[in-house]
């Protein structure tokens, strides 16, 4: 799979072994919810990201470029209709413009500096997501069902560029930022960064716990 022009560091949160086995690894199951998660872009070069969940389970992954709001959120509202998910389980990453595209979908917006969800331990939202999905990868709990396999190669990629930071001085778990991605990869992380807003309903589904707050830095 791909050109691998470097090897997983200590501080990364993904295995590539992990991230393999997960590729088809089960089918959907019809009695799970149907989420969707979108990374809108921010810039010109940027791409917005539409993933569509069956429980853990990615059923469609498709990417968008130089669509306006209005555009996008159309896209969004036929995907909305063609695989029945109800609005409320539809997360949009509300940073930058993606706030317009919110706005007209009217669904969850996903902010990813804002608080963590039950007070655990971690920087951040996007930080406890992070770690909460390579959680699920190391339990085999998430499937890819991408077709392309260029696009599982490039997430792939996107995922083993993902860093945890040292502890801050309150002791919160947090990742590197999207600018330091961004250094490593060349380009943004809009694959894994919609992949990671897919995980806020497992979380927000979860008790108030620190279960998964503790012993995330190597």
């Amino acid at each position: 799979m791909g050109d691998w022009n470097y090897n997983s560091d200590e501080d990364s949160l993904f295995d590539f072994d992990y991230i393999s086995n997960s590729v088809f690894k089960s089918p959907p199951n019809p009695l799970d919810k149907k989420y969707m998660s979108v990374d809108v872009a921010r810039f010109g070069m940027d791409r917005s990201v539409v993933m569509v969940w069956v429980g853990l389970v990615v059923v469609e992954c498709l990417v968008f470029s130089k669509l306006s709001t209005t555009e996008l959120s159309s896209q969004i509202r036929s995907l909305i209709e063609k695989h029945g998910v109800h609005p409320n389980n539809v997360i949009v990453d509300s940073d930058g413009v993606g706030g317009g595209v919110a706005d007209q979908i009217k669904g969850t917006n996903f902010v990813n500096n804002s608080s963590p969800l039950h007070g655990q331990n971690f920087v951040n939202l996007k930080s406890q997501c992070y770690v909460k999905l390579s959680e699920l990868f190391k339990e085999g709990k998430i499937s890819l069902n991408i077709l392309d396999p260029s696009m599982i190669d490039e997430l792939t990629q996107e995922l083993l560029s993902v860093k945890l930071k040292n502890m801050d001085k309150d002791n919160k778990v947090g990742v590197q930022s999207k600018d330091e991605m961004k250094k490593i990869l060349g380009k943004s992380p809009d694959l894994s960064d919609s992949l990671m807003m897919g995980i806020y309903f497992q979380i927000k589904n979860l008790k108030s716990t620190n279960r998964y707050a503790i012993g995330f830095v190597r």
